[in-house]
């Protein structure tokens, strides 16, 4: 009489080929992952993984040197070693992700125009190029910036050399010291963060001022641009000299009036200088 074959223990019958139970799964499947993705990893160039469902189980094809895709059954249990295994051979898969980064504008080129508006009509501009400095933009999705606007003001053209000294030094007063040389705009939120792209986005804007030795918070309009890999930006706000503690200027018996009209362009790259 002939007598069937008792299947090992650990072993149970799925038509001609015996495959390993859960049981003995445990014991074996880190030897099973580690041989398999390292298998994985040497054809990780051209290799091809594919998976399909025959009577309840898994048919995973794996790439073989010089010979055609070998196809292995494997029991459930199996599947989730294999899977675990693989992971980390998978571009991207089990790496760490970088956390949202920080855009950084430097201030490659600029300009400030002051238009002070005179009490007997008309007005003149004060002028400079000397704007530095850089912002940096907090995580993507916020329209808050760090860093600063700094505009040397010893360097404001009025276009009138006896206007320009009575400018800097009586009223603006720029030898007594730092806070009182420069003009800086700090602690910029734009009411709408710029969207990704070359578009031109325009916002209003908040921002902290520092003229005079004298700190005030200022708002206005910009518009922005990202083009060729730089940033440009128009902003315009208006301000009250008295808010500064700033005397009214008066040149010739011709005085000028409190609220004067600043407007500030730059074009700035990204990545600090």
């Amino acid at each position: 009489m002939h007598e069937t074959p008792t299947p090992a223990r650990g072993d149970r019958d799925i038509g001609a080929q015996p495959v390993r139970t859960a049981e003995a799964v445990a014991t074996t499947s880190f030897c099973i992952g580690r041989r398999t993705r390292r298998l994985f990893e040497r054809s990780a160039a051209n290799a091809t993984l594919t998976a399909r469902s025959e009577r309840g189980h898994t048919a995973i094809v794996l790439p073989s040197h010089g010979t055609a895709g070998r196809t292995r059954l494997l029991a459930p249990a199996l599947h989730v070693c294999i899977a675990l295994a693989l992971l980390p051979a998978l571009p991207g898969v089990g790496r760490t992700q970088p956390a949202i980064g920080t855009e950084s504008w430097s201030i490659a080129a600029g300009d400030v125009r002051v238009r002070c508006r005179m009490t007997v009509g008309g007005s003149f501009d004060a002028v400079t190029s000397d704007v530095s400095g850089t912002l940096r933009r907090g995580p993507s999705g916020l329209g808050s910036y760090s860093g600063e606007l700094r505009v040397a003001l010893e360097t404001l053209d009025t276009g009138i050399g006896l206007r320009n000294e009575h400018l800097r030094s009586t009223y603006l007063e720029i030898d007594r010291g730092p806070g009182f040389r420069d003009a800086v705009l700090s602690g910029i939120v734009l009411d709408e963060p710029p969207p990704a792209g070359d578009r031109r986005h325009e916002t209003g804007f908040s921002g902290t001022l520092t003229l005079h030795g004298v700190q005030q918070a200022v708002g206005g309009e910009a518009a922005l641009r990202r083009r060729n890999g730089r940033m440009q930006v128009e902003a315009e706000f208006a301000l009250s000299l008295d808010a500064f503690d700033i005397p009214p200027p008066r040149y010739l018996g011709i005085g000028v009036r409190d609220t004067i009209e600043v407007t500030v362009r730059f074009e700035a790259t990204n990545g600090e200088r």
